[in-house]
């Protein structure tokens, strides 16, 4: 298969596309081994590498949130385009876009995840963002534009307005949230 042509010659960059395209990095060749197997009897780190980032989809999308919360833009990016869901929501109920928003004016980071996202998912360019921006966190109802524009990150908003972010769209709930008590604070950002 390709996959396992692209493990035993070392290839990372196609492996890392092959999985993305959705193929099965657990197959197995006619003579039972796996592409990690592959990569293993040829001793390609970069590809072991690979197969070790991989993990489960929960463990990705765990790294992209982790990624985006520290303004690791380049991990962002390869996270997406290995298919990390920017949408994916952690324990404090922000995705991606959130927790790239309230720990700092990453405009890197929130570009990669609002069109980097798209073109990942194979979306059409409007839609995912849009679904993005209207994300809501569990614990308190902020969108992730709610949260740049209460943070004062002037880099991100402009981002999120390029994005398509409305700008009269303020829900009741959100503003309730703002004046009780400070939505999107670091300390859910760092679950």
């Amino acid at each position: 298969s390709p996959l396992f042509i692209s493990c035993q010659e070392g290839h990372a960059d196609c492996a890392a596309l092959l999985q993305a395209a959705g193929c099965d990095i657990k197959a197995s060749s006619y003579e039972g081994l796996s592409g990690q197997a592959y990569a293993q009897r040829s001793d390609h780190r970069r590809v072991l590498r690979l197969f070790s980032a991989w993990g489960t989809k929960e463990e990705m999308n765990d790294e992209l949130r982790t990624a985006a919360r520290q303004g690791r833009r380049g991990s962002v990016s390869r996270l997406l385009e290995l298919g990390g869901d920017p949408a994916a929501t952690g324990k404090s109920g922000g995705n991606a876009l959130h927790l790239a928003v309230v720990t700092g004016d990453n405009v890197g980071v929130v570009e990669a995840i609002l069109f980097g996202g798209a073109a990942a998912k194979g979306s059409g360019e409007q839609d995912a963002p849009q679904q993005l921006l209207e994300s809501r966190t569990a614990d308190n109802g902020m969108t992730p534009f709610s949260c740049a524009c209460y943070y004062g990150r002037p880099k991100s908003v402009a981002a999120m307005l390029k994005a398509g972010a409305y700008t009269h769209f303020f829900s009741s709930q959100s503003f309730i949230h703002t004046r009780l008590r400070s939505p999107c604070s670091p300390g859910q950002a760092a679950m």
